[in-house]
């Protein structure tokens, strides 16, 4: 099934370029097509020498871009680099940073494909950095056939054991906006093999790759695979922190995607979000991870085929009160369990979001133990003690049986409250619509996850009553 209909909806290869076009504008692709009888131009998609003569045409064409692409290095497919270009471009826009964009490419190879679409495209700087002598200069040659020099910068890394190390002075002088990645994906020669030459799979035999291969072995394959690779690349932004604003991989296999997550969480880090790269008849994977604050990952729209949706929790209010009285009484209950309100926007006094921040632990469970607390202080002290014993027991029985859970949501690790993360931050908003209000929360980042959101959700639906 082709994936086009789930790729990225401003990739301008949504619709596939014309061949007929192509072969009539350039020669050299003319001699790589073939004309059927019926009058449809047709290519071989396992030739090397026809991927390559694709590419450099649609380069010139689509991007005015003249690209020399070496027979021995890897050829860019150029709907997925584009889909990644633009999810950097969302991101940007997330985070509002729109002018004077600086990002770096982890392995940029002799096309220095990204590097040359962020340039050409959008003027942002980029710093290229590679770890093969040739592939660096290759790079530079594009760069400078297409007079983009002054924008982009190619570091041949000598340790590719270490991969901001060259860049460390010049980030802690001038931090860049973000990074980019696409790892080899393959550990071993064999496991590139068995992808080029699939075996039986549980549903039958797994359809062999319908482009052909090309690239260095060095281009394809790294120690440990790209989880080791991009595990690599979480530790040093666990050193640089915000230095890169946002920090993103592309991986190429499905499985990757929740080892990442795993090391992600494993590392303290909450604000992230992931998509997919979908064209042709493949897909790609995409995550990002950040140490700013005000950046919210879970915001930035997210495409493919099979992408899980950060859905807001939603509630009509019962209440005849417009949304200012409504958020006036969300805010005093948010206050009550020391929730700070951050980024208050009002539209048209018919709808009003803002983003709410729990500082450092889980404030608003155990809502009827304040409540029996507040009681028991407007009651003769002999009742207190009469039945502050029969609270000790009833909450000794209701927290042996969610001790786990509200462990979970309770504790923090030291690594954030040392950095004075917040516990919890999620995107509250109250809109009116056709006399109606409702509410909606959205989990955002912090320690608190999903199930710290929808416990203020339910408090708030208590409290609004």
């Amino acid at each position: 099934m082709s994936m086009n209909q789930f790729m990225h909806p401003r990739n301008r290869y949504k619709v596939p370029p014309s061949f007929t076009e192509l072969a009539i504008e350039y020669p050299e692709f003319r001699a790589v097509s073939n004309l059927e009888i019926n009058g449809k131009v047709t290519l071989n998609f396992k030739d090397e020498n026809t991927l390559r003569t694709l590419t450099k045409c649609l380069l010139h064409k689509d991007f005015k871009l003249d690209v020399t692409l070496p027979k021995d290095k890897l050829i860019p497919t150029l709907p997925l680099r584009l889909n990644y270009i633009l999810w950097i471009e969302d991101i940007l826009k997330v985070a509002g940073i729109t002018n004077n964009v600086t990002g770096i490419d982890i392995g940029c190879g002799a096309s220095c494909i990204y590097g040359l679409l962020a340039a050409r495209e959008h003027h942002w700087k980029m710093i290229a950095l590679e770890t093969n002598r040739e592939s660096c200069g290759c790079a530079r040659t594009n760069i400078e056939a297409n007079n983009l020099d002054h924008l982009i910068e190619v570091i041949y890394q000598d340790d590719p054991g270490k991969i901001f190390s060259k860049l460390n002075d010049r980030l802690n002088l001038q931090p860049v906006d973000f990074c980019i990645c696409n790892p080899p994906f393959f550990s071993k020669l064999d496991e590139l093999s068995s992808k080029i030459s699939p075996k039986k799979n549980r549903t039958g035999h797994r359809p062999s790759p319908r482009n052909g291969r090309t690239g260095m072995n060095c281009e394809l394959i790294v120690d440990g695979g790209e989880c080791d690779f991009v595990q690599k690349i979480i530790e040093e932004s666990c050193q640089l922190k915000d230095q890169i604003k946002v920090y993103t991989t592309m991986l190429g296999h499905k499985s990757s995607v929740d080892k990442i997550i795993r090391l992600l969480s494993a590392k303290g880090i909450t604000n992230f979000c992931q998509t997919e790269f979908c064209q042709g008849h493949t897909t790609r994977w995409g995550i990002a991870w950040t140490f700013h604050l005000d950046i919210y990952l879970k915001t930035v729209p997210s495409y493919g085929q099979n992408v899980e949706t950060n859905k807001a929790f939603t509630h009509v209010v019962d209440t005849t009160n417009d949304v200012t009285q409504s958020f006036q009484l969300v805010e005093k209950s948010l206050l009550y369990v020391d929730v700070k309100m951050k980024d208050v926007e009002f539209t048209n006094q018919s709808k009003v979001t803002f983003k709410g921040i729990a500082p450092l632990k889980n404030t608003w469970s155990k809502q009827r133990q304040r409540r029996r607390e507040l009681d028991r202080q407007d009651k003769p002290h002999l009742e207190n003690e009469i039945n502050a014993k029969k609270e000790v027991c009833q909450i000794d029985v209701e927290d042996q049986a969610s001790a786990a859970k509200k462990r979970k949501l309770n504790e923090s690790s030291d690594d954030m409250e040392g950095e004075q993360f917040p516990f919890l931050v999620f995107q509250c908003s109250l809109e009116n619509s056709c006399s109606v209000t409702h509410l909606h929360l959205k989990y955002l980042y912090g320690k608190g996850g999903k199930d710290g959101v929808y416990q203020i959700y339910q408090f708030l639906i208590n409290r609004l009553k």
